[in-house]
């Protein structure tokens, strides 16, 4: 539903003729009027839509009001999104922008001195319920915020959101990602839009999402090819990435001879996503192998920057080689963070798992001569790391009620880090619930981010999440949901591989296969 806004000349006369013959409400409306220009970005809001004189002000007017009542409820919320029905409109997408960055800064603020304690593993099973009590319901509200911003059509409104967002400091990336990818439908008028405003950005992650929406545009982007070809010297690898697929699928030509010359800097993931965008833009099939391609490129690099060869529709072949296994997933990877299960079931038989009741609340312990989940677990992973080549970094997360890590850091697989790595793990234990939403909070917290929603150069790349039930607390089940959205939010354009073991019947197969596709991953039922 389009927008009703009136010129603002015609309001303006408006609001000075009910000012001489309806005195209060000619007073409400100047003061609404004023209002458009308040610092606060809610009364803003409502305020623009007020002079508008648009029927969603209602609408809009309800959402704002939930938002800002002394006591959070998150439902209550929830409800007046829903309110908004259609309406798709420039003051809609001034209240989702301005809502959306009041809730992230609540949320942070929450956030901050729970994130130190939570990596230490310093909380308690009461506090890590406290904490989730606290966030979780702005966090809910914010994921339904974005859901409703990817339901955004009218051109207008997109185009101004797009405008705003990129640049603004308080916005959250994973808004901005999300925003950007909706927009991709508009084509040729996103493409100026973005041509205008990249000049002016200045933070990676405007520029990032910039990056995600040339990739969405595709072919329709080329004019944006000059200004992001630089972009793949980038001093951030993920950036570097990024640009190297937003010139390969909107088939860039002059990016071929740069990709062919960077691919020679690069190792590891980087090296391999380069040369899959090189695989992509020229529907050639050189893998890694750097003579291959400054081979073809010296005997047929001018047909192809020259115009005469379609670009931008190839298939990419190339995969990196495994050093070694993790239940059947290749290690194919240099910095690994393996996030183990723990929790009380894994005393369990590998093979024959029994309950002692009918509620599946306590679990029978594996009897002699059968393997429990938590050997069998712990036997796989100290294979695994046997495996790493010493250049390979890596740290283990383990969970149960709570969730701590091994070390601090990432350390290099050096053969006496491996096997004091290897003596620890030999030496864990079950017991308690299965919370896997701060496990890889925790995880990504080593990747190099914490409560904020800005990084680029993360020191991991993959994530392995090992569990044998369902995402609970030690009051009770935890809604797998919020664990989906966090990732989201901690891993808005797939920098970091997730891959999800489950063992046994007991596991939630539907949010483990989810969590790894969405990352990237694979999932597997053992």
């Amino acid at each position: 539903m389009a927008s009703l806004r009136r010129p603002p000349l015609l309001a303006l006369c408006c609001l000075v003729f009910a000012s001489f013959w309806l005195p209060n409400a000619g007073s409400g409306a100047v003061h609404a009027f004023a209002s458009t220009r308040h610092a606060d970005p809610v009364v803003a809001t409502a305020a623009t839509a007020a002079v508008a004189g648009d029927d969603q002000a209602d609408a809009i007017s309800a959402v704002e009001r939930a938002l800002r009542a002394a006591e959070f409820d998150a439902e209550r919320c929830i409800d007046a999104l829903n309110g908004l029905g259609d309406y798709d409109s420039q003051p809609v997408a001034e209240l989702l922008l301005n809502s959306y960055v009041a809730l992230e800064a609540k949320a942070q603020s929450k956030e901050k001195q729970a994130h130190s304690e939570l990596t230490k593993g310093d909380l308690s099973d009461g506090q890590i319920i406290e904490r989730r009590g606290k966030v979780d319901p702005l966090r809910r509200v914010q994921a339904r915020l974005l859901d409703r911003v990817t339901l955004l059509r009218t051109p207008a409104a997109l185009l101004w959101l797009v405008e705003r967002a990129l640049g603004d400091d308080k916005l959250g990336l994973s808004f901005k990602v999300e925003l950007v990818r909706t927009a991709g439908f508009l084509g040729e008028p996103l493409t100026e839009l973005l041509q205008k405003i990249a000049p002016n950005l200045k933070k990676q992650d405007d520029w990032m999402a910039l990056l995600l929406a040339a990739q969405a545009l595709g072919p329709r982007a080329k004019a944006l090819a000059p200004g992001l070809i630089p972009q793949i010297d980038h001093a951030e690898a993920t950036m570097r990435e990024a640009a190297a697929l937003a010139l390969a699928k909107m088939g860039a030509p002059g990016a071929i001879e740069p990709l062919v010359m960077r691919l020679e800097k690069e190792s590891g993931r980087t090296q391999l996503k380069l040369a899959a965008a090189l695989e992509i833009l020229t529907s050639q099939k050189h893998g890694l192998s750097l003579n291959a391609w400054k081979s073809w490129f010296a005997v047929e690099g001018l047909r192809y920057t020259s115009g005469q060869a379609e670009l931008g529709v190839g298939v990419p072949a190339v995969q990196m080689l495994a050093t070694g296994y993790f239940h059947g997933i290749p290690q194919d990877s240099r910095a690994i963070v393996y996030v183990i299960d723990c929790s009380g079931s894994m005393v369990m038989s590998m093979t024959n798992p029994k309950w002692a009741d009918a509620a599946e609340t306590r679990p029978v312990p594996a009897p002699p001569g059968e393997v429990s989940r938590m050997e069998a677990s712990k036997q796989e992973l100290i294979k695994a790391l046997g495996e790493l080549p010493p250049e390979t970094r890596f740290n283990i997360v383990y969970f149960s009620s709570g969730a701590d890590r091994w070390v601090p850091k990432l350390v290099d697989a050096s053969p006496d880090r491996v096997k004091k790595a290897q003596k620890w793990v030999a030496e864990l234990g079950p017991g308690g619930a299965t919370n896997i939403h701060d496990a890889m909070e925790n995880a990504f917290a080593i990747a190099g981010r914490a409560a904020a929603d800005k990084y680029y150069e993360t020191a991991v790349d993959t994530v392995f999440l090992l569990t044998d039930g369902q995402p609970s607390l030690t009051n009770g089940p935890d809604n797998p949901e919020r664990t989906l959205q966090m990732v989201r939010r901690l891993n808005p354009f797939k920098k970091v591989v997730v891959h999800a073991i489950g063992l046994g019947k007991g596991i939630d197969d539907k949010f483990l296969s989810r969590l790894a596709a969405e990352n990237g991953g694979v999932f597997v039922q053992r």
